[in-house]
């Protein structure tokens, strides 16, 4: 009688292992499948800005340069201000 009653308790915590195992694997390919699809997402997302970036580039030359130039002012007079306070 005991014997059965363990028997059958193993088997019962055998087949909630086995369900639950199932979940974990059903919930982290879903967990993939989200974060492939938002990184393609992310990635059009990143090609369309370089095209529009490159766009702008090819049709106001003049002014990118001159955006260029002053951000890199910026940045120059930013790395200057912080090695002084050094």
């Amino acid at each position: 009688m005991t014997q059965t009653y363990l028997e059958e308790v193993s088997g019962n915590a055998a087949s909630a292992m086995g369900t639950a195992a199932e979940a974990v694997r059903d919930y982290a390919q879903h967990a993939s499948d989200s974060v492939q699809h938002t990184a393609h997402q992310a990635a059009g997302h990143v090609r369309t800005g370089y095209n529009e970036a490159e766009r702008f580039v090819r049709n106001r030359p003049g002014e990118s340069l001159l955006v260029c130039f002053g951000v890199g002012l910026i940045a120059g007079a930013v790395i200057a201000l912080s090695l002084r306070s050094s």
